[in-house]
């Protein structure tokens, strides 16, 4: 089977090698390595006309001038013909038998849609390993374990149907992909062992320039899974309807640190009336966040924490949240119904 590795790129002239390196060293014989340039203006191109000058049957560069990375993704992947097809963020690292253990996987359970497991290395080194959940729905709320953009591997068939990744959205476009795989009943297999690995950069993240922006859509998102989830599979909801109320709270309570006012507006809005929060492990919910919201209100309670933190010293603060931590009593998915 033929696998295109697709590479969007924006300013990435430090990370980018790294990344084709990695698709190209797989020890499953990948046919073509496509880089999509999207407006870079630091050398990212010159590195990019370099790989192609080095493998001419194997790699080659594309631009994309829509300013937006599912747009470049978009571009790569419409410009050949593959039966999968691997999405590689420039600044991550694909295992050298990523593409070979998870097509073996695809082909064991016939499966359009691989869900992976990224290992996440931060600026101190150390490194976490997101191992999906046996519930995609719920990983999807939850964000962090529904996979991710380098970690899962798509057949041609199913980016078809869902007509690719929507370049309207500046932020959570992995999110939304994967809701719309779900709303299909795609089917998919679980990737246990961790595959690629998502280097943090000191900077050059929309994560870093926007948060409130992204958590906002994040919210957004979060609510059109639960209105989709309480229309369409009713069941499904009644069951473990406080389990995505409680994971749209969690984006909620990020938004809070940024924009108090708007979280509580938020609130209002997607949350039922009358809705308490709960405390929650697997959402990282602890019970004094919990007592503070139902007590004081989303937007008091953020401002009255925040003004706190401002007090405090740094390194006193991580200690007064460890502590409140400890103190936690969680609620898991399964206790949520």
């Amino acid at each position: 089977m033929r696998v295109v590795v697709v590479i969007p790129c924006f300013n990435v002239e430090g990370y980018v090698g790294d990344a084709i390196e990695s698709a190209l060293q797989q020890t499953y014989p990948t046919a073509e390595v496509i880089a999509v340039d999207n407006n870079s203006t630091d050398g990212t191109a010159a590195v990019l006309a370099t790989y192609q000058d080095r493998y001419p049957q194997r790699f080659r560069w594309l631009r994309e001038e829509r300013q937006n990375a599912s747009a470049a993704r978009n571009t790569g992947w419409q410009a050949s013909t593959a039966d999968w097809y691997q999405f590689l963020d420039a600044d991550d690292i694909l295992h050298s038998e990523k593409i070979e253990q998870q097509l073996a996987l695809a082909q064991e359970q016939e499966a359009l849609w691989v869900i992976g497991s990224p290992l996440y290395r931060h600026l101190d080194g150390t490194e976490l390993a997101l191992i999906p959940w046996e519930d995609p729905w719920q990983g999807l709320a939850h964000g962090m374990y529904v996979g991710q953009t380098s970690a899962n591997l798509y057949t041609h068939k199913l980016l078809t149907q869902v007509r690719g990744w929507d370049a309207n959205l500046p932020f959570t476009q992995d999110v939304d992909l994967a809701f719309r795989m779900l709303q299909m009943d795609a089917s998919y297999v679980l990737d246990h062992i961790p595959s690629c690995t998502v280097r943090d950069r000191p900077s050059g993240k929309l994560s870093q320039m926007a948060p409130a922006g992204i958590l906002k859509q994040h919210l957004y998102l979060r609510n059109k899974i639960n209105r989709y989830l309480q229309e369409k599979r009713p069941t499904y909801w009644s069951e473990y309807q406080l389990f995505f109320q409680l994971a749209l709270y969690r984006y909620l309570r990020m938004l809070a640190v940024h924009d108090p006012h708007l979280a509580g507006t938020l609130f209002e809005q997607y949350l039922p009336p009358r809705f308490k929060v709960q405390p929650n492990t697997e959402l990282g919910l602890p019970s004094w966040d919990a007592q503070g919201v139902n007590l004081l209100g989303v937007k008091k309670f953020a401002q009255s924490k925040n003004a706190l933190k401002k007090l405090v010293p740094t390194v006193q603060w991580q200690q007064l949240k460890g502590f409140l931590y400890s103190k936690k009593k969680p609620i898991a998915p399964s206790q949520t119904s």
